[in-house]
């Protein structure tokens, strides 16, 4: 089971290493659940702790949000979570918002690319935010910090 947890505010959190191997960064986010976002997305707060090489990044379509329409990126990405002694781990192709001021404070979210995959239980009032993998692109024993990204 992959465990998540609650921000003072109650939001839904649950940790990732997320991995741009094209790139040669990675590291590990916390990620809003998002179950209205179609993807997942590395907002610039923590793109910028990644060291993400935005001057690298290969535009991809205008996205619209709740802050209307804004540029981004899409790059293969590889996301990972802890699932008792399991990693768990997903290719998605990650969508990267152009960094601005209308978003340099919003967390990264996790989307339905990985959440379809997933049984969720969202019981705020017991503070237990869990998830039971029923899919995933590659599961494996093993310490999640020990694996290694090559482009």
């Amino acid at each position: 089971m992959i465990n998540g947890s609650f921000d003072p505010f109650g939001r839904p959190y649950v940790r990732g290493r997320l991995a741009l191997p094209r790139l040669q960064v990675d590291n590990y986010v916390d990620l809003l659940v998002d179950t209205g976002a179609d993807c997942t997305t590395l907002h610039p707060r923590d793109g910028i702790l990644m060291d993400t090489p935005y001057g690298q990044l290969i535009p991809g379509a205008p996205i619209t949000g709740m802050g209307g329409i804004a540029f981004s990126y899409d790059e293969p990405a590889v996301v990972l979570f802890r699932d008792g002694p399991f990693i768990r781990v997903y290719s998605i192709i990650l969508s990267i918002p152009e960094p601005g001021p209308h978003n340099d404070r919003l967390p990264s979210l996790l989307g339905q690319d990985v959440l379809q995959s997933w049984r969720m239980v969202h019981d705020k009032p017991g503070d237990r935010l869990t998830f039971t993998v029923k899919h995933a692109d590659l599961g494996m024993r093993g310490d999640i910090d020990s694996v290694r990204f090559n482009a």
